[in-house]
């Protein structure tokens, strides 16, 4: 087998609900050699005899199996680890690639040495409903301080990292409860140039009901707070007005999340916080449609993003 262009690194626990459309589409990658490296985070024995099969029949992809559960972040490390490729990508097990996605990311990490991470467009679904919008990056390259405002490049799955910049910060951070990735992709901006391409190349699939860290809110709270700790030099050299807008972000982020799970009440409490903090159309009508619940917050940001 040709050594890899990309190592994609899949943690899963207990995920076999869509753990097989998820390494399908990474296989189906264009252009690309890639190699899978699933990371079996302890799950039971439906999951574990899915990566098995996997496995056996496709000889690029490797499991590995933690012998205790070690969460999503310390997982994707040991996949990093054993990653061969110079390039690595990450992907949930309930998450989906089209076609084009590596090879038109791995463009921008080959025209430019000091590109160090490049994310890409985002298709956010609800498999319940068959409804979902579309989120783009407002721009094709951001700095430190315009990630450090607000997380641009969304969750693992969408983005590309160059393995050198990844172990030069050290990794995802395993305190972290929650948005681990953000706090990664914030220390990685620090020192390489960070690029997006601007199209949607990948879909969030979000199974409502199902276990998972978007279900418990708090954990998304105590992220954020653990993220404000250990970055908090760099959000107190921000002007007044940014760090305002940076926390409304934070509120705002939480809002989504709380919406995502029907928990209506603490989606207008953040959704308000954000709009008494930086005022805009965005946190505004968050706190207005938070009552109406998940459905209706989804339908109208469909429709608005087009």
């Amino acid at each position: 087998m040709r050594f890899p262009d990309v190592s994609v690194v899949l943690p899963t626990h207990n995920g076999e609900q869509g753990l097989v459309a998820s390494v399908d589409s990474v296989l189906a990658q264009e252009g690309v050699v890639v190699e899978i490296i699933i990371v079996d985070d302890n799950s039971g024995a439906e999951t574990a005899a899915i990566c098995a099969r996997l496995a056996k029949c496709d000889s690029r992809i490797v499991v590995v199996r933690n012998e205790s559960n070690l969460g999503a972040a310390e997982s994707r490390n040991v996949g990093v680890e054993l990653a061969r490729a110079d390039v690595v990508a990450f992907m949930d097990d309930d998450d989906y690639w089209y076609p084009e996605k590596l090879s038109r990311q791995l463009c921008e990490l080959s025209n430019d040495e000091r590109v160090g991470l490049v994310g890409c467009g985002r298709y956010q679904t609800f498999t319940e409903d068959d409804v979902g919008y579309v989120s783009i990056p407002r721009k094709e390259e951001f700095s430190y301080e315009e990630l450090l405002i607000e997380n641009w490049l969304g969750g693992t799955s969408s983005v590309i990292v160059r393995k050198v910049a990844f172990l030069e910060v050290g990794g995802f951070r395993k305190q972290f409860p929650a948005r681990e990735e953000y706090d990664l992709w914030l220390r990685i901006s620090r020192y390489w140039k960070v690029r997006v391409v601007r199209a949607v190349l990948m879909e969030y699939r979000q199974a409502l009901g199902r276990e998972r860290i978007s279900s418990d809110v708090q954990r998304y709270v105590r992220g954020s707070e653990l993220l404000n700790e250990l970055h908090v030099d760099s959000i107190q050299a921000l002007r007044n007005t940014l760090r305002r807008r940076r926390m409304a972000e934070q509120y705002q982020f939480i809002a989504a999340q709380a919406i995502k799970v029907n928990s209506r009440w603490l989606s207008f409490k953040y959704s308000l916080r954000a709009f008494v903090l930086s005022p805009s159309i965005r946190s505004a009508s968050g706190a207005v449609i938070a009552p109406f619940g998940y459905r209706a917050a989804v339908r109208i940001r469909s429709w608005i993003s087009g």
